[in-house]
């Protein structure tokens, strides 16, 4: 997982926003593997494959405006993981996974 982080540190350094999130979605599968269920992984997947349009509208929106906390939120991710704790990691992906789906509704919205 930290390996993917730095990953996405270059990619967001270099404005590469479908490397960006090729290595978020890596992360967060190798995360999701830990848990033992192949079938809520592969269902995961194909909802990422799903919605990758409207998740690059988000990440492009995030390289372009001011620096966001999404970084940090996967390092406090790697961190939860690492300790085996899933209550921490529930919490910070939520987090995330709100913050993405509000800036893809303002994207969306605004037009651009």
């Amino acid at each position: 997982m930290q390996d993917e982080l730095e990953l996405m540190r270059t990619a967001i350094t270099e404005q590469r926003v479908v490397a960006y999130l090729d290595h978020d979605e890596a992360l967060l599968t190798i995360l999701y593997r830990a848990g033992g269920n192949p079938v809520l992984v592969e269902t995961i997947q194909t909802l990422w494959s799903h919605c990758r349009a409207y998740k690059i509208v988000g990440a492009q929106a995030a390289l372009d405006g001011p620096p966001d906390d999404s970084l940090w939120r996967h390092q406090q991710l790697v961190e939860a993981a690492r300790s085996h704790d899933g209550a921490a990691a529930s919490a910070v992906n939520t987090v995330s996974l709100n913050e993405a789906t509000a800036r893809i509704k303002a994207q969306l919205a605004s037009g651009q």
